[in-house]
Protein backbone atom coordinates (compact mmCIF):
# COMPACT_ATOMS: atom_id res chain seq x y z
CA UNK A 1 0.00 0.00 0.00
CA UNK A 2 2.99 2.07 0.99
CA UNK A 3 4.18 1.76 -2.92
CA UNK A 4 1.09 2.53 -4.30
CA UNK A 5 1.20 5.67 -2.60
CA UNK A 6 4.54 6.74 -3.35
CA UNK A 7 3.85 5.49 -7.52
CA UNK A 8 0.83 7.70 -7.17
CA UNK A 9 2.66 10.61 -5.65
CA UNK A 10 5.49 10.30 -8.30
CA UNK A 11 2.63 9.88 -11.07
CA UNK A 12 0.68 13.37 -10.01
CA UNK A 13 3.84 15.72 -9.87
CA UNK A 14 5.20 14.09 -13.99
CA UNK A 15 1.30 15.54 -14.39
CA UNK A 16 1.67 18.79 -13.03
CA UNK A 17 5.29 19.25 -14.37
CA UNK A 18 3.78 18.51 -17.97
CA UNK A 19 0.76 20.08 -17.65
CA UNK A 20 1.15 23.13 -15.63
CA UNK A 21 -2.07 22.56 -13.88
CA UNK A 22 -3.04 21.73 -10.45
CA UNK A 23 -3.71 17.88 -10.11
CA UNK A 24 -4.55 15.97 -7.32
CA UNK A 25 -6.23 12.97 -6.51
CA UNK A 26 -10.10 14.17 -6.57
CA UNK A 27 -9.25 15.78 -10.43
CA UNK A 28 -6.89 13.55 -11.95
CA UNK A 29 -9.47 12.10 -13.56
CA UNK A 30 -10.31 15.28 -15.71
CA UNK A 31 -7.39 14.16 -17.85
CA UNK A 32 -8.48 11.39 -19.23
CA UNK A 33 -10.62 13.83 -21.61
CA UNK A 34 -7.20 13.56 -23.39
CA UNK A 35 -8.71 10.16 -24.90
CA UNK A 36 -11.33 12.23 -26.30
CA UNK A 37 -8.88 14.30 -28.35
CA UNK A 38 -6.90 11.53 -29.51
CA UNK A 39 -9.89 10.15 -30.94
CA UNK A 40 -10.79 12.87 -33.06
CA UNK A 41 -6.59 12.90 -34.46
CA UNK A 42 -5.76 15.96 -32.48
CA UNK A 43 -1.72 16.32 -32.01
CA UNK A 44 -0.70 15.57 -28.35
CA UNK A 45 2.33 16.62 -26.59
CA UNK A 46 5.27 14.04 -26.48
CA UNK A 47 4.58 13.27 -23.16
CA UNK A 48 1.45 11.68 -23.11
CA UNK A 49 2.36 7.79 -24.23
CA UNK A 50 0.06 5.05 -24.45
CA UNK A 51 1.72 4.16 -20.78
CA UNK A 52 0.68 7.50 -19.12
CA UNK A 53 -2.94 6.72 -20.98
CA UNK A 54 -3.08 3.63 -19.38
CA UNK A 55 -2.19 5.02 -15.54
CA UNK A 56 -4.92 8.28 -16.18
CA UNK A 57 -7.19 5.78 -17.22
CA UNK A 58 -7.03 3.53 -14.34
CA UNK A 59 -7.27 6.37 -11.88
CA UNK A 60 -10.28 7.57 -13.67
CA UNK A 61 -11.95 3.89 -13.10
CA UNK A 62 -11.13 3.97 -9.74
CA UNK A 63 -12.49 7.09 -8.81
CA UNK A 64 -15.39 6.28 -10.87
CA UNK A 65 -16.23 3.18 -9.62
CA UNK A 66 -15.83 4.32 -6.39
CA UNK A 67 -19.14 6.91 -7.26
CA UNK A 68 -21.20 3.91 -7.89
CA UNK A 69 -19.89 1.07 -6.00
CA UNK A 70 -22.53 0.06 -3.53
CA UNK A 71 -26.47 -0.44 -4.31
CA UNK A 72 -27.25 3.04 -2.35
CA UNK A 73 -24.70 5.14 -4.81
CA UNK A 74 -26.18 3.29 -7.37
CA UNK A 75 -29.72 4.02 -6.73
CA UNK A 76 -28.92 7.69 -5.99
CA UNK A 77 -27.18 8.09 -9.10
CA UNK A 78 -29.12 6.38 -11.81
CA UNK A 79 -32.47 5.48 -9.65
CA UNK A 80 -34.35 8.79 -11.96
CA UNK A 81 -33.45 7.38 -15.08
CA UNK A 82 -34.08 4.04 -14.20
CA UNK A 83 -37.38 5.30 -13.04
CA UNK A 84 -38.20 7.13 -16.57
CA UNK A 85 -37.18 3.64 -18.26
CA UNK A 86 -39.36 1.90 -16.47
CA UNK A 87 -42.13 3.96 -16.36
CA UNK A 88 -41.96 4.81 -20.08
CA UNK A 89 -41.43 1.02 -21.21
CA UNK A 90 -44.53 0.30 -18.90
CA UNK A 91 -46.80 2.90 -20.46
CA UNK A 92 -46.15 1.47 -24.09
CA UNK A 93 -47.13 -1.66 -22.93
CA UNK A 94 -50.65 -0.97 -21.96
CA UNK A 95 -50.87 0.92 -25.33
CA UNK A 96 -50.78 4.10 -23.79
CA UNK A 97 -51.68 6.69 -26.25
CA UNK A 98 -49.51 9.32 -25.53
CA UNK A 99 -46.67 7.18 -25.07
CA UNK A 100 -43.75 7.66 -27.44
CA UNK A 101 -42.09 4.75 -28.95
CA UNK A 102 -38.61 6.36 -29.32
CA UNK A 103 -36.65 8.08 -26.48
CA UNK A 104 -33.08 9.49 -26.92
CA UNK A 105 -31.10 10.58 -23.87
CA UNK A 106 -27.79 12.22 -24.32
CA UNK A 107 -25.93 11.98 -21.13
CA UNK A 108 -22.25 11.79 -19.31
CA UNK A 109 -20.35 8.49 -19.02
CA UNK A 110 -21.15 8.82 -15.24
CA UNK A 111 -24.96 8.10 -15.68
CA UNK A 112 -24.22 5.47 -18.31
CA UNK A 113 -21.87 4.08 -15.04
CA UNK A 114 -25.26 4.68 -12.71
CA UNK A 115 -27.29 3.10 -14.82
CA UNK A 116 -25.33 -0.23 -15.34
CA UNK A 117 -24.51 -0.33 -12.06
CA UNK A 118 -27.73 -0.09 -11.03
CA UNK A 119 -29.10 -2.60 -13.27
CA UNK A 120 -26.29 -4.74 -12.23
CA UNK A 121 -24.53 -5.07 -15.33
CA UNK A 122 -21.68 -2.82 -14.85
CA UNK A 123 -18.14 -4.51 -15.83
CA UNK A 124 -16.02 -1.95 -13.12
CA UNK A 125 -14.95 -0.46 -16.37
CA UNK A 126 -14.97 3.09 -17.18
CA UNK A 127 -17.73 3.90 -20.22
CA UNK A 128 -15.95 4.52 -23.41
CA UNK A 129 -16.33 8.14 -25.18
CA UNK A 130 -20.04 7.54 -27.36
CA UNK A 131 -21.09 4.53 -25.43
CA UNK A 132 -25.27 3.99 -25.64
CA UNK A 133 -27.43 1.65 -23.52
CA UNK A 134 -30.48 0.64 -25.24
CA UNK A 135 -33.44 -0.62 -24.15
CA UNK A 136 -36.11 -2.23 -25.81
CA UNK A 137 -39.57 -4.02 -25.26
CA UNK A 138 -40.77 -6.92 -27.79
CA UNK A 139 -44.16 -8.30 -27.89
CA UNK A 140 -44.26 -12.04 -29.21
CA UNK A 141 -47.20 -13.93 -28.80
CA UNK A 142 -49.26 -11.58 -26.37
CA UNK A 143 -46.20 -12.04 -24.05
CA UNK A 144 -44.08 -8.48 -23.49
CA UNK A 145 -39.95 -8.92 -23.16
CA UNK A 146 -37.27 -6.43 -22.21
CA UNK A 147 -34.32 -6.12 -23.90
CA UNK A 148 -30.95 -4.53 -23.17
CA UNK A 149 -27.94 -3.77 -25.15
CA UNK A 150 -24.47 -2.07 -24.89
CA UNK A 151 -22.84 -0.07 -27.10
CA UNK A 152 -18.91 0.52 -25.53
CA UNK A 153 -17.01 1.46 -28.76
CA UNK A 154 -16.91 4.53 -31.13
CA UNK A 155 -16.18 2.04 -34.57
CA UNK A 156 -19.21 2.30 -36.44
CA UNK A 157 -18.47 -1.39 -37.02
CA UNK A 158 -19.29 -3.12 -33.75
CA UNK A 159 -22.92 -4.42 -32.72
CA UNK A 160 -23.84 -3.68 -28.97
CA UNK A 161 -23.96 -6.29 -27.02
CA UNK A 162 -26.94 -7.54 -25.42
CA UNK A 163 -27.37 -7.11 -21.44
CA UNK A 164 -28.83 -9.57 -18.98
CA UNK A 165 -30.06 -8.23 -15.64
CA UNK A 166 -29.24 -10.43 -12.46
CA UNK A 167 -32.61 -12.65 -12.38
CA UNK A 168 -33.36 -12.79 -15.69
CA UNK A 169 -33.14 -14.27 -19.20
CA UNK A 170 -31.48 -11.74 -22.09
CA UNK A 171 -35.26 -11.66 -23.63
CA UNK A 172 -36.85 -10.46 -19.56
CA UNK A 173 -40.26 -10.86 -19.49
CA UNK A 174 -41.56 -7.41 -18.68
CA UNK A 175 -43.35 -8.72 -15.39
CA UNK A 176 -40.31 -10.07 -14.68
CA UNK A 177 -37.87 -6.73 -15.61
CA UNK A 178 -40.78 -4.36 -13.17
CA UNK A 179 -40.19 -6.76 -10.14
CA UNK A 180 -36.46 -6.40 -10.37
CA UNK A 181 -36.38 -3.04 -11.53
CA UNK A 182 -39.26 -1.21 -9.55
CA UNK A 183 -37.61 -1.38 -5.98
CA UNK A 184 -34.74 0.45 -7.81
CA UNK A 185 -36.51 3.05 -9.10
CA UNK A 186 -36.63 6.54 -7.46
CA UNK A 187 -39.83 8.75 -8.81
CA UNK A 188 -39.97 11.33 -6.53
CA UNK A 189 -37.48 13.95 -4.94
CA UNK A 190 -39.08 13.09 -1.87
CA UNK A 191 -38.12 9.22 -2.56
CA UNK A 192 -34.53 10.48 -3.31
CA UNK A 193 -34.14 11.71 0.62
CA UNK A 194 -35.16 8.68 1.73
CA UNK A 195 -32.67 6.49 -0.38
CA UNK A 196 -29.36 4.93 1.78
CA UNK A 197 -26.29 6.01 0.90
Amino acid sequence: LQFYYKEAYEIMRYYVQNTGMEINSTNVDNLYDITREIIHGLKQPAWVTKEVIAKIREFKRLIRNNDFNSPGKARLRGGYLLGDWHSRINAIAKGEKKAKKTILYSSHDGTLSALLYILGVSNDQLVPYAAAVMAELHRKNGKDYVQMWYHNDTSTSSSPSQLTIPGCDSSCPLSTFNAIVAPLTINSTQQLKEVPS
